[in-house]
């Protein structure tokens, strides 16, 4: 699945080197066995390895990242992730430029993405999501993030 808008369709190509370099590290076999943290795969593409709980989602803010896509991978747990399109959202806070984030209030409207052990989900610069959201009951979860530079 790739969520994004039709008018987007030509905006980026996802089969460029480091986006091909990113869905082929997620075929890796043992990525359960990653330490946490962060490193760089190849330039522009930095892994994130997480643990963490979920949470409920209403004390999730939405957020968004003008120069990078997210590609969410989950390894263990159930993980809902809520997505919009960002325009017309109200900004909550300011950007912050160093971490490439910006949070957003929450809209009238989305979708929730619900996340299995071995399913991931792109997420443009248009799009506005909400990770970390408990699917029923909180549970453990180790996950992927990796973000690829526009």
């Amino acid at each position: 699945m790739v969520f994004e808008k039709i008018s987007s369709l030509d905006r980026y190509d996802l089969r460029n080197k480091k986006f091909t370099e990113a869905l082929a590290f997620l075929k890796r076999e043992r990525l359960e066995e990653l330490p946490v943290g962060n490193f760089e795969l190849c330039p522009g593409v930095i892994v994130q390895v997480q643990s963490y709980e979920t949470e409920p989602a209403a004390g999730i803010d939405y957020e968004t990242h003008d120069h990078h896509f997210d590609i969410h991978y989950v390894i263990h747990g159930l993980e809902g992730i809520g997505v919009t399109a960002r325009d017309g959202l109200t900004r909550k806070g300011t950007y912050d430029p160093e971490k490439d984030m910006g949070y957003w209030e929450e809209p009238g409207d989305g979708s929730m993405v619900i996340l299995h052990p071995g399913e991931y989900v792109i997420l443009a610069p248009e799009d506005a999501h909400k990770p970390h959201c408990a699917v029923g009951e909180p549970c453990r979860m180790r996950k992927i993030v990796i973000k690829v530079e526009v």
